[in-house]
Formats: C-alpha cells, sequence, structure tokens
C-alpha cells in the first residue's frame, strides 16, 4: 500500500469513529429528551404532538444515517486495505 493509500485508510478510519461518536451522543441526548417528552405528550395539543413526531423521525433518520455513513467509511478503508 502507498503511501497515500496509508493516509486515506488513516483518514476514513478517523471519520468512521467520529460518525459513529456523533450518533451515539445524539442517541443518548435524544433519548433522553424522547423520556421527558414522553411524560408530558398527553397533556399537550394535536399540533404539537404532529411537530414533535416530524422531529422525532427526522432525528431518527439522521442517527441512522450517521450510523450508515460510519459503516461506509470502514468499508472503504478495509477494501483500500485489501488492495495492496
Amino acid at each position: 500500500m502507498n503511501k497515500v493509500s496509508k493516509i486515506e485508510v488513516h483518514k476514513l478510519k478517523k471519520l468512521s469513529k467520529e460518525f459513529n461518536k456523533t450518533a451515539s451522543e445524539l442517541s443518548k441526548i435524544f433519548y433522553r429528551y424522547n423520556a421527558e417528552t414522553n411524560k408530558i405528550l398527553p397533556l399537550m395539543d394535536d399540533n404539537f404532538c404532529r411537530v414533535y413526531m416530524r422531529c422525532r423521525e427526522n432525528m431518527e433518520e439522521l442517527i441512522k444515517s450517521y450510523r450508515e455513513d460510519s459503516i461506509q467509511a470502514h468499508k472503504l478503508a478495509k477494501e483500500i486495505e485489501m488492495e495492496r
């Protein structure tokens, strides 16, 4: 593996770890907030509930996207390593 490939692999692995770390941190915050919000949700009006559910879906998609990006970066790093 040439020097450029080693640098690419290192950067991809680091990026993969960062994506995973970000997803984990977002997940912790989201689920803590979600647990608290679920306690008051029955007291809120329909508009609030609709907006909240849309935000919740978006956050779940964002977390999923970070996890998928982490996996893809890791796979790409492995592919580059295998090409040597």
